[in-house]
C-alpha cells in the first residue's frame, strides 16, 4: 500500500514538472508570418524574456551559412538572432536590460518589430536570390 502511494505522488510530481515544462516552452515561442513580421504575445514590457524561438521551417534555407549570414545581418538594437540550421529554428535573444532602461512599452517594441521585419525581408530575399 505504501509502495502504491508512493509510486502515485512520484507520478504526480512527474506530470507537473511535465506540465511546467510544456507552459515554459509555449511561453519562449513567438510567431512570424510570411511578411517577416514578428509577434510578441506578452502584455507589458516587463514579460519579456531574453530568450524566444522562432520557426524557421516554412523558410528554406539553403544551407547553414545563409541562416547565420540572414541572422548576423538582421541582428541589432534590442535584439540579436541566431541560427540553430538543424532545428529550423531562430533563437532571439532580447537585452531586457537595454529595453527596461528605455522606457519602452510592448506597443512600442511591438512597432519595433515590425520596423524589423522590413529588415529580415529584404535580408532574406538577399540571401535566396544568391
Amino acid at each position: 500500500m505504501k509502495k502504491s502511494i508512493h509510486l502515485t505522488a512520484i507520478m504526480l510530481l512527474l506530470m507537473s514538472f511535465s506540465l511546467q515544462a510544456q507552459k515554459a516552452e509555449d511561453s519562449n515561442k513567438i510567431s512570424i508570418n510570411d511578411q517577416f513580421v514578428i509577434s510578441l504575445q506578452e502584455k507589458s514590457i516587463d514579460q519579456v524574456s531574453d530568450y524566444y524561438e522562432i520557426d524557421f521551417s516554412e523558410f528554406n534555407f539553403a544551407s547553414e551559412k545563409d541562416m547565420k549570414q540572414f541572422c548576423e545581418f538582421s541582428s541589432g538594437g534590442f535584439h540579436t538572432f541566431k541560427a540553430n540550421f538543424d532545428a529550423k529554428i531562430i533563437e532571439v535573444h532580447f537585452n531586457t536590460e537595454m529595453l527596461g532602461k528605455s522606457n519602452m512599452t510592448i506597443a512600442s517594441l511591438n512597432q519595433y518589430l515590425v520596423d524589423v521585419s522590413r529588415k529580415l525581408k529584404s535580408t532574406y530575399n538577399a540571401i535566396k536570390s544568391e
